[in-house]
């Protein structure tokens, strides 16, 4: 069978083509209509009741006053033990009273809430009329047609809490039918996107460009029938114990880096993993991917032996691959078979987006084949491989191909189209959203231009600095705390997204930032309009340094890494009931041939009493990090004749007795003063011992490190611009 979009592109003409809906809410005598009950009723419950009770006593007030006999309300019994409820009763409930009709009118049937399940032995109070009763008026037949839609809402609900068993799922169940059914409704607000970019199937509805969306639906439909990623079978054969899971469509709106100008939209039909068991229906979940480190020291080496960069990107990456167990889905929304999507459901073949295994069975699949054409694992990044002098990195489905031999790397890829949907991008130039521009020298600028761009749009932030403004040299001037009888925040964009945007722009082209966004990020559970201000400083450092970035320009200087620690820089006595004032700020970043290939800022996670101790602990932890990069650099060298692998140089600078750090390192004695440093802090003085690692000591005077570790100075920029900028 084949299941196919039967949507209808919503546009101006077949808005004016269907029939007019009065747009007050009121019938001709003045009484609201079921159709706006029912939206106000999906968008403000508890209102609606309350407003249904006043007008009851208003009617009962009015009644008295002209001295009219009330009639009196037919009972409708419900069975349920003894107890007997009224119409009036009924109001209480998600339903829709028969006192908004007029006089003489009949309600139409009452309903249950969506997830409310019927009482043992109720009987449902019947809609039809008895004999002497008046005929519907045209207000009580479009009431009971409201009724309809309600009562096959809650049957959907009904089928979602029998078919989902955690509450997560069932939340996003119901708020899928409330969009659904609110979708049409003018009073409804427009959703607030994190990320414009980015939507799930109700937002994408509401766009301009909502056909392009609805014909990359068409598209993702037609491949995963095409590729028979799923069987379509009846809901009665899926055997017992199985879960039906959900299908969730996710959109994005792909931009070129550069420009920022759209260039696909993606429609991607994804599992909801949330319904799914551990044990039952998934067991592993971990995928790796490739780290930044391996990104930028495998790019350093392209550029210093002028290798050959290729990238490739996996189309219908994880359908690739086939599921692990059986795993049966739902008829996404959009489609039908004959007309109906409860009648079928599908039987998935091969992995889709969205289960919680769908990245790992991608990985192993993926491993698979290149193990099978001569591909070796690396030790060290899982998610590197080696053939020959040819090294392949990969991130979920984007690869990158680096080597001295161009025809071995071509007849990797002609080797991997043979069994894998690909496509080949040609030169590294954009990867992983970083715009990767060649310059007429063979180095690299590392630029996120259009991350940029939208940062600034989320925030408010105009891209040009305003006339007469002072430029702002730094992204921060002070340190941040808990602030918990400051003034709440004033805007409403979404902070901890703002925050994770920042984060990426921080570890992928601007360590200028570390400092700042470990600060912001620190407060993302309760944010403060001084947190607020804090964001809108590193926005506007951001506007008037948009064309800075990562300039990847490599000098046979060796492997170095230089650390340093603020000791308690963060104490304040007015915040001496906070114990994180008390930590110490832990910062350290590597350079490999004088480009940066990883930064770090953070505070340390347990209180150091001397500067000795936080700057010994701030070494430590940038060690962890260099011995893991020796050892990625040893089997490079292995690989690779043409590279030549050296000692890494630890400098650490340092205030006052930081020469005792070093001296600790080298001899860690136990002395009264240090015997309470944890053991796990001596673990690389076997590396300096040996002589696998150097230790000099830096003055002061070097203050490139110190934008990392505190609020950074006024020379930020022109000593970025020195060391990784231009």
């Amino acid at each position: 069978m084949r299941i196919r979009i039967h949507w209808q592109r919503p546009n101006k003409e077949a808005d004016e083509s269907r029939a007019p809906v009065p747009t007050t809410g009121q019938d001709k005598n003045g009484t609201k209509s079921s159709l706006e009950r029912q939206k106000q009723q999906h968008l403000q419950p508890e209102e609606v009741r309350a407003a249904l009770h006043a007008k009851i006593k208003r009617q009962k007030v009015k009644r008295k006053s002209k001295q009219i006999p009330q009639k009196k309300s037919k009972k409708r019994k419900i069975q349920n033990g003894s107890r007997s409820t009224s119409t009036e009763d009924v109001i209480n409930g998600d339903s829709i009273s028969g006192n908004n009709f007029p006089e003489g009118a009949k309600a139409p049937s009452s309903t249950l809430s969506e997830g409310e399940e019927s009482p043992e032995g109720a009987q449902a109070p019947s809609s039809t009329l008895s004999e002497g009763e008046e005929s519907p008026t045209p207000v009580q037949r479009s009431a009971i047609t409201a009724a309809t839609i309600l009562d096959k809402r809650r049957k959907e609900m009904k089928l979602a809490l029998h078919t989902y068993y955690t509450s997560t799922a069932r939340r996003i169940h119901a708020n899928e039918i409330a969009d659904e059914s609110i979708a049409s409704n003018p009073m409804a607000f427009s959703a607030t996107l994190a990320d414009e970019d980015t939507m799930y199937l109700h937002q994408a509805r509401k766009q301009k460009d909502w056909k392009q969306f609805s014909e990359a639906m068409g598209k993702e439909i037609q491949d995963h029938t095409e590729g028979k990623h799923w069987e379509v079978i009846e809901r009665t054969k899926v055997p017992e114990g199985h879960k039906i899971m959900r299908g969730v469509w996710s959109m994005k709106r792909k931009r070129r880096v550069a420009t920022g100008q759209i260039y696909k939209w993606k429609a991607r039909l994804c599992v909801d993993g949330s319904s799914q068991e551990k044990g039952v229906n998934f067991w592993d979940t971990y995928s790796p991917v490739v780290t930044w480190e391996s990104v930028r020291s495998l790019l350093t080496l392209a550029i210093m032996n002028k290798w050959t960069t290729r990238q490739i990107d996996f189309v219908l990456a994880f359908p690739q691959a086939k599921v692990e167990c059986p795993m049966y889905m739902e008829i996404p929304q959009g489609c039908n078979v004959d007309g109906s999507r409860d009648t079928h459901v599908l039987e998935l073949k091969q992995n889709l987006y969205g289960s919680r295994q769908g990245s790992k069975i991608w990985f192993d699949f993926i491993c698979k084949g290149l193990r099978k054409r001569g591909f070796k694992q690396s030790k060290t990044d899982k998610a590197v491989f080696y053939k020959g002098e040819t090294i392949f990195i990969l991130y979920v489905d984007d690869g990158i191909l680096i080597g001295p031999n161009a025809g071995e790397i071509d007849d990797i890829i002609n080797s991997l189209q043979k069994d894998y949907k690909l496509t080949d991008e040609g030169d590294l130039n954009e990867y992983l959203g970083i715009k990767m521009e060649r310059c007429k020298d063979g180095t690299r600028w590392l630029t996120q231009p259009t991350l940029i761009k939208r940062i600034l749009k989320t925030v408010g932030v105009n891209e040009q600095r305003p006339p007469g403004k002072r430029l702002m040299r730094t992204p921060a001037t002070k340190v941040l705390h808990k602030d918990i009888s400051g003034p709440p925040r004033r805007h409403n964009w979404d902070y901890r997204s703002f925050v994770g945007m920042l984060n990426w722009l921080t570890r992928s082209t601007r360590p200028d930032l570390i400092f700042a966004v470990s600060q912001v990020g620190r407060f993302m559970a309760f944010p403060k309009k001084s947190h607020e201000n804090a964001i809108l400083r590193i926005c506007q450092y951001l506007r008037d340094t948009q064309d800075k970035g990562m300039l990847m320009r490599p000098q046979r200087t060796g492997f170095q890494v230089y650390a340093d620690a603020d000791f308690a820089g963060g104490f304040v006595k007015e915040h001496t009931a906070d114990p994180n004032t008390a930590k110490s700020r832990s910062c350290y970043f590597i350079m490999f041939n004088n480009c940066m290939i990883f930064a770090h800022s953070k505070l340390q996670t347990e209180v150091a009493l001397s500067t000795t101790e936080a700057e010994y602990i701030c070494l430590s932890q940038s060690l962890r990090t260099v011995l893991v990069q020796m050892r990625f650099f040893k089997e490079i060298a292995k690989r690779i004749k043409s590279f030549c692998y050296t000692k890494p140089v630890i400098k650490c600078t340092a205030f006052e007795d930081n020469k005792g750090a070093i001296k600790l390192a080298k001899a860690p004695k136990l002395r009264p003063q240090t015997k309470h440093i944890n053991i796990k802090y001596h673990h690389f003085c076997e590396a300096v011992a040996h002589g696998l690692v150097n230790l000099e000591h830096q003055t002061t005077r070097w203050t490139h490190i110190r934008i990392f570790v505190t609020t950074p100075y006024r020379l930020v920029m022109p000593a970025l611009k020195r060391e990784c900028g231009k």
